[in-house]
């Protein structure tokens, strides 16, 4: 673009040069002060906001809900392993906290490449039974009451603990 077209769109009725932007040809408008970027980035967000507001997670915040299929396959590891009362709510908060894909339902072997409890990965059934026990395992082993749940946390889910030790006391709250 020569110099006198850029002379021109610079200097156009209406708007002025940023001082920051002499020679790119970045213009405002002299009657807001704002950036026509900035409009825009505020219309965006304005139309995402909009078509946010339907969407839902499969399991909603307020109301942790798991469907009654994977509520009967997640007691029946809790009660083949045995757990408390409070163990047992715990293992349905993992459930609701994690909300893995197929093969990942409790987050079990989350980035291990080959690891057992992801091996029925095409069977959701299969895959939450599995998922379901070896959860359900580590709890009896690791977290027999509330006093160990910030431990266990560091151990269930290393990178991310604190995050998830919170998001699972949140859980626990509304089960």
């Amino acid at each position: 673009m020569d110099s006198s077209a850029s002379l021109t769109r610079m200097h156009m009725p209406g708007t002025r040069t940023c001082p920051n932007s002499v020679g790119r040809g970045h213009a405002r408008t002299m009657d807001s002060g704002r950036t026509k970027s900035r409009i825009n980035m505020k219309r965006l967000i304005f139309l995402l906001c909009l078509a946010m507001r339907g969407c839902q997670p499969a399991y909603a915040a307020n109301s942790p809900v798991i469907p009654a299929a994977d509520a009967v396959i997640i007691a029946t590891a809790a009660r083949q392993y045995n757990l408390s009362p409070w163990q047992t709510k715990l293992h349905r908060a993992i459930r609701v906290t994690e909300n893995g894909a197929p093969g990942l339902e409790f987050g079990v072997g989350d980035g291990i490449k080959g690891h057992p409890a992801r091996r029925f990965a095409g069977n959701h059934a299969e895959s939450l039974r599995v998922q379901a026990e070896w959860a359900a395992g580590s709890i009896r082993k690791r977290c027999p009451s509330p006093e160990y749940l910030e431990a266990f946390s560091r151990r269930y889910c290393p990178p991310n603990h604190r995050w998830w030790y919170a998001t699972v006391v949140n859980k626990l709250e509304k089960l």
